[in-house]
C-alpha cells in the first residue's frame, strides 16, 4: 500500500455518500434515511452533499452503547428493540 504523501493519518471531517457507505457498510438508501431521521449529519459542501464523520461515529457508539444492531432486512435503518437512539 502507498501512502499519500499529505496523508496526516487523520479523519477527515466529511465524506462522500458512497465513502459513509463503505465506512457503515450501509446501502445509499440507508444512509440518506439516516440522515432524513437526524441520526446523522448532513452538510452542504460547494453544492455536494457530505456527511460528518463525527456523525456517523456518534450514531455508531449509540448503537454499540444500546446494544443495537441495525437489521438489514428492513427497507430502512431501524434498530432492533428501539424506537430511536438519541
Amino acid at each position: 500500500m502507498t501512502s499519500n504523501p499529505g496523508d496526516t493519518g487523520r479523519k477527515p471531517a466529511f465524506m462522500g455518500i458512497n465513502d459513509a457507505c463503505d465506512y457503515t457498510g450501509l446501502g445509499r438508501t440507508s444512509v440518506y434515511r439516516l440522515g432524513k431521521a437526524g441520526e446523522i449529519e448532513f452538510v452542504q459542501v460547494l453544492g455536494r452533499t457530505m456527511i460528518t464523520v463525527e456523525s456517523l461515529d456518534a450514531f455508531v457508539a449509540r448503537c454499540r452503547a444500546a446494544g443495537h444492531t441495525i437489521s438489514k432486512t428492513s427497507p430502512s435503518p431501524k434498530l432492533e428493540g428501539a424506537e430511536h437512539v438519541a
